[in-house]
């Protein structure tokens, strides 16, 4: 891919009756969500579920301007990054033909 590649390769809507819903919809939507070869903003929104701000709705056009370094310094669930990790250890290591792969 290079540098002149489009970076909404995506997008993830989730919906729900509440608000709380939807959130527990789209955090496992990230959760489960898979994307190889390429650096992602994932992480960083999986972490914008977890604010309390942002879990408040108290929310605005300035959101990320006060809440942005926090989120970033926040770190992952530990459920989340084990998670990650085996489903992009098994991605990589099979093929169309389901030949093993060293990764």
């Amino acid at each position: 891919m290079t540098l002149f590649y489009d970076p909404l390769l995506a997008k993830l809507i989730a919906w729900g009756e509440t608000r709380e819903i939807a959130i527990q919809r789209m955090r496992r939507a990230l959760t489960e969500l898979v994307i190889v070869g390429l650096p992602t903003s994932q992480p960083f929104h999986l972490r914008v579920m977890d604010d309390a701000e942002f879990l408040e709705g108290e929310i605005d056009i300035k959101y990320l301007e006060r809440a942005g370094a926090r989120v970033l310094a926040a770190p992952p669930r530990a459920a989340w990054s084990e998670h990650s990790r085996c489903l992009r250890r098994w991605w990589l290591t099979r093929d169309m033909t389901d030949r093993r792969l060293a990764v």
